[in-house]
């Protein structure tokens, strides 16, 4: 995966630390390496990498296995690997009737994951969620986690305590990261759930070919996350990415943010059940599953009720297009098992919202899974040997230092 690490020669400035933590990170990430493949990989010298190698190999963090046949000249080229493979990163996604969590390993494969009950009104919520998650992790984690990353469906100030705002939670200045920090005794990074969606794909997903991607999510809300070359825009008050609360019908609904007509009054899920409801096509006591079914028996006012939607949809991702001009939009979330019936009124509208310039972008649509936000959570701590500007700052530097550390010998 080339993209994730383009700016590597860059990270001078955050030390040889952050040097010798990526390169322990890339061979997790992408299994056994030769020098030539690592310095490629970073995109930096060989002079470079030689000198990182020599360094880790002489403190026991990384081994030589056996040479690999070379397609220049036959010769053989020794392979690096990972002395142990043994650490992990526990990702949590935070909703406000449970926490869903995920350790996985550092190339991204989940080992374990649970879905916990919560009330997160509760007073006591911080303390509940550390105790659960130290069930979660079991005995020794201290020894084996490299930090915990945490998604919250709303916005992320003071990312070194990790205050959270969330309207869907009940949550004002939460200090979340801090009292977590506190608890576990772990590194702990709190980010948006989608922009944390967004580290993951661009570690795991299409950053493989791109180097800019924005991540849209369908579901209960709609949320939007960008990603350049590893680097997640923020904007004020961590509140970037905010595409459901996109006004597009003024004097429309009244929305959960205090605005009326946003964008999620009109396509989120609860929207498009009470779209159905009232014209009949599904009962009091039915739910989304209920308007696909029927839409998949070939009902097709039931599939204009996704169309409809897909037309906002594409015109105000068509406005997030022209301003920022990301190489690819990839669609996820719970609202993806519908979107047969969103696809081709979205590509249209899409396409012919955006600058001729830019009409050749790409679209991916992932297949939905329960895991994939807590994984997302998780990629954030993953991603940290990676950063090029510090946004991680504290919390990024003592998960490096996790990795250089030699506990595993």
């Amino acid at each position: 995966m080339a993209k994730q690490t383009q700016s590597f020669a860059a990270r001078s400035f955050l030390g040889a630390d952050c040097r010798r933590a990526a390169v322990i990170a890339s061979l997790g990430l992408h299994g056994s390496q030769s020098r030539a493949d690592l310095a490629r990989r970073l995109e930096v010298s060989p002079a470079l990498i030689t000198q990182v190698v020599k360094k880790l190999l002489d403190e026991g963090l990384i081994q030589e296995l056996n040479s690999a046949e070379t397609t220049q000249m036959g010769r053989p080229s020794v392979q690096l690997g990972l002395k142990s493979v043994d650490y992990t990163a526990v990702g949590l996604k935070v909703a406000s009737d449970h926490i869903s969590c995920v350790e996985s390993t550092l190339s991204g494969e989940v080992c374990k994951s649970t879905e916990i009950p919560l009330n997160a009104s509760s007073l006591e919520v911080a303390e509940i969620i550390a105790r659960e998650l130290k069930k979660f992790m079991g005995s020794g984690y201290e020894n084996r986690v490299l930090g915990v990353g945490v998604g919250v469906p709303g916005t992320v100030d003071a990312l070194e305590i990790g205050e959270v705002n969330s309207t869907l939670l009940g949550w004002d200045t939460m200090p979340l990261g801090k009292l977590l920090r506190n608890e576990l005794r772990l590194p702990v990074i709190v980010e948006n759930n989608v922009n944390a969606l967004a580290v993951a794909e661009y570690l795991f997903g299409v950053g493989d070919v791109y180097d800019s991607l924005l991540v849209v999510t369908l579901g209960t809300g709609v949320g939007s996350g960008y990603c350049n070359e590893g680097t997640v825009l923020h904007g004020m008050r961590g509140a970037a990415g905010n595409l459901g609360h996109v006004i597009v019908k003024p004097g429309g609904e009244k929305c959960h943010c205090g605005n009326s007509g946003c964008l999620e009054t009109l396509i989120g899920e609860s929207a498009l059940i009470t779209a159905a409801r009232s014209r009949g096509l599904i009962r009091e006591d039915q739910k989304i599953e209920a308007l696909i079914d029927l839409a998949n028996s070939g009902n097709e006012d039931a599939a204009k009720i996704f169309s409809r939607g897909a037309e906002h949809l594409g015109r105000s991702i068509a406005a997030v297009v022209n301003v920022l001009a990301p190489e690819v939009i990839v669609i996820q979330g719970e609202g993806t098992q519908a979107w047969k019936y969103w696809d081709s009124v979205f590509k249209h509208t899409l396409r012919s919202n955006i600058i001729k310039e830019l009409r050749d972008i790409d679209v991916v649509i992932r297949q939905w899974r329960d895991d994939k936000w807590a994984l997302g959570a998780a990629s954030l701590v993953l991603m940290t040997p990676f950063e090029v500007d510090g946004s991680m700052g504290e919390q990024g530097e003592l998960i490096r230092q996790r990795i250089l550390s030699s506990k595993n010998e």
